[in-house]
């Protein structure tokens, strides 16, 4: 196609009018050999800051775009399958006081999908059919929403040692310098998957203190730590469990000097082994990847809550096989399986605006 060995923004011009013509997000990636999120990002986000008119189109070719997303996303309520999906899920949350991971479990899709019904989908029904969800239900499913959110963080900050020690991390006993602190805490938040509001009274921080620090240094991260903000669903209070434990045995190997072991419990929260693993296959293009790679190269996914069609190129592999390997880990995991399809789901959700660094 001719318009691929244009310049950048006259592609992304180009890319808006196959768009406007019907082609998918996907379908238009597969032209111009890139990912679907790239696309996305392309016509939501870098389209408003091109002058379009320069390239021989619409001015108003950003605001068409959007409007046709929103187009798109409003037919898919009326599909009946969907709407069905809504009410089931209302049913469990309200009438049953089932979590979003457990409604997700029960309706064989992902939390992302559940919560997005709860909320924005919940309410575009509303809009449709006010006899069907009536103003009440918007209510009740905000308030129980509310509510689950509540409790998931005071049972985590309950969480105590073996013995009934308070938990919490002496931060200063692991690193002297504060960069290192900050990276520290960033990948266990990430790793662990525990909110900065959870994890700021372990380390002995308020919740502000800590966001500006993690604002402050891991600034190419935001993605990352916004997905854990806003979009994770993981139950805190086991989140907070499997810290303590990690902790734990991180305090007893320094206690023993056992420094192996220590590198072994620090290389399991940051990222030195896919580092290492990137480097390898950029000076050995060849180099394949073991089952014990892969499985790190799809914690950093899943740590940074990436799109798989940015994990393919960014490690060198054919989609085929990456899609073999994820399957093989998720297909026997619930969770795993709930994550990986959740970070994807958001991903392809016209509506998520952020961008991988």
């Amino acid at each position: 196609m001719e318009s691929i060995y244009k310049e950048p923004n006259e592609q992304i011009v180009d890319q808006a009018k196959l768009y406007l013509s019907g082609m998918s997000f996907r379908k238009i990636a597969e032209i111009y050999k890139i990912s679907h999120v790239t696309v996305r990002d392309n016509l939501l986000v870098k389209l408003k800051k091109i002058s379009p008119v320069v390239y021989g189109a619409d001015e108003n070719l950003y605001d068409q775009v959007v409007a046709a997303s929103k187009n798109n996303q409003a037919k898919s309520i009326e599909d009946l399958n969907i709407q069905t999906r809504i009410l089931q899920a209302y049913d469990l949350l309200v009438n049953e006081n089932l979590p979003v991971k457990e409604i997700a479990r029960r309706l064989k899709t992902t939390d992302f999908i559940i919560y997005r019904d709860l909320t924005k989908r919940l309410a575009m029904l509303n809009e449709l059919n006010a006899g069907l969800v009536t103003p009440e239900m918007l209510e009740k499913a905000a308030a129980v929403l509310s509510k689950h959110s509540n409790d998931n963080l005071i049972k985590a900050q309950k969480v105590e040692m073996p013995q009934a020690k308070p938990f919490t991390i002496d931060i200063n006993r692991l690193y002297s310098v504060g960069e290192k602190q900050v990276n520290f805490l960033f990948d266990l938040a990430l790793t662990f998957r525990i909110k900065p509001e959870v994890l700021a009274p372990i380390v002995n921080m308020d919740s502000e203190t800590l966001l500006n620090l993690f604002a402050t240094y891991k600034s190419k991260s935001k993605h990352a730590l916004d997905y854990l903000i806003y979009y994770d669903l993981t139950n805190q209070e086991q989140a907070v469990q499997k810290l303590a434990q990690f902790y734990q045995n991180l305090c007893m190997a320094i206690s023993k000097k056992d420094k192996e072991q220590m590198i072994a419990l620090i290389e399991e929260v940051n990222d030195r082994r896919v580092m290492r693993l990137l480097n390898k296959k950029k000076k050995s293009p060849d180099y394949n990847y073991s089952d014990a790679d892969f499985r790190a190269i799809f914690n950093f996914q899943l740590k940074y809550a990436l799109p798989t069609d940015y994990m393919i190129p960014k490690f060198g592999t054919k989609k085929s096989w990456y899609l073999d390997k994820v399957e093989a880990l998720i297909s026997q995991d619930f969770e795993l399986y709930n994550r990986y399809n959740s970070i994807n789901d958001t991903w392809d959700d016209p509506e998520y605006k952020m961008t991988v660094n």
